[in-house]
């Protein structure tokens, strides 16, 4: 099994897995052999397509290995950022911001490697980054292919009639999160795993939340000892009914160490899998979750209540949040 298959991709299939209406999933590119003219971590992924006009996606929290000449070229419509590797935070620090810092598209996205240097480096390149994708806001729609445009729905017009004409600024995700989940925060969990020996499969968990409550992972760290070079572990996150959301693949010169900061919602059970491709002694796992009050606010928005059904602030704020606008 060659390295690139080791780890989920994130491409249209993996897309569709998202369920909710606000997700951000970890994801790790590891290539053993880059070779001189480059290779595609993930290519021609058309957004609008795949989620029928009714998402957003978000690139962000890059981390890649520093080296000479080798630099991840992002392609989105109109647009082309390329991040030279050696400038990025060393250590696979990941280049963690706000939501002002997320590089947002509805359209093609495509990430690759290009390496200029006309020769292979001699060790593993990996890269991570954060995969995210949202509910597209009625304004983002207006923004973006305008009133009626591809994606309209009925529930647009509702909102739109509310915000037409009056003075407004867009919601930040900051304060839609803040909002919807984050006010409804009943507790904080963490777990810490030291594993002696780690071969095979260590499963954790399935944990479920209470009754009422959602979960909704926040925190994900692992690291392998300096001493266990060229060893790999496989971290493996599902929830529900969804046996493999997301697979990471971590080495002990490039792995999670810092800790990343998804958003995984969870209404029924939560888990992980650790394995390792080679016998691996003291991993260090460490996550970290919310414990959220399941409210209509929150079915709403991801789709499992009617907007009809909601009544009082709930109605309120789902109007606010997905208008995407404050009125001013």
């Amino acid at each position: 099994m060659s390295l690139a298959t080791q780890a989920t991709p994130f491409n249209r299939s993996q897309i569709t897995q998202y369920r909710h209406w606000y997700e951000r999933l970890p994801y790790t590119a590891l290539d053993a052999s880059l070779s001189p003219a480059g290779t595609d971590i993930f290519s021609d992924i058309s957004i609008a397509d795949v989620t029928s006009g009714q998402k957003i996606a978000g690139f962000s929290d890059l981390a890649a290995t520093q080296t000479a000449n080798v630099s991840l070229v992002l392609n989105q419509p109109k647009r082309q950022t390329v991040f030279q590797t050696q400038a990025l935070n060393p250590g696979l620090i990941p280049s963690v911001g706000d939501d002002r810092d997320t590089l947002w598209s509805t359209g093609d996205l495509a990430l690759a490697w290009n390496n200029a240097s006309g020769t292979a480096p001699t060790t593993i390149q990996q890269a991570n980054f954060m995969g995210t994708l949202k509910t597209m806001t009625t304004w983002e729609k207006v923004q973006s292919v305008g009133v009626q445009g591809f994606g309209w729905t009925e529930m647009d017009d509702q909102l739109y009639s509310l915000m037409a004409h009056k003075p407004k600024r867009p919601m930040t995700l900051r304060e839609a999160l803040r909002l919807s989940f984050e006010d409804q925060i009943v507790d904080s969990e963490w777990k810490t795993y030291v594993f002696p020996t780690t071969t095979g499969l260590s499963p954790i968990g399935p944990f479920q939340p209470p009754s009422g409550e959602i979960f909704v992972v926040h925190t994900v760290a692992a690291a392998i000892p300096s001493g266990s070079a060229g060893n790999l572990i496989q971290l493996t996150i599902f929830r529900d009914s969804q046996q493999a959301l997301d697979t990471l693949l971590i080495d002990n010169t490039a792995g999670l160490q810092y800790p990343w900061h998804p958003w995984i919602q969870a209404s029924r059970q939560l888990g992980f899998n650790l394995s390792a491709v080679t016998a691996t002694s003291n991993v260090t796992l460490r996550l970290g979750w919310w414990r959220i009050r399941h409210t209509p606010l929150i079915q709403a928005l991801n789709g499992t209540m009617a907007y009809a059904r909601l009544t009082g602030s709930d109605k309120t704020l789902f109007e606010r949040i997905q208008s995407g606008v404050v009125l001013v």
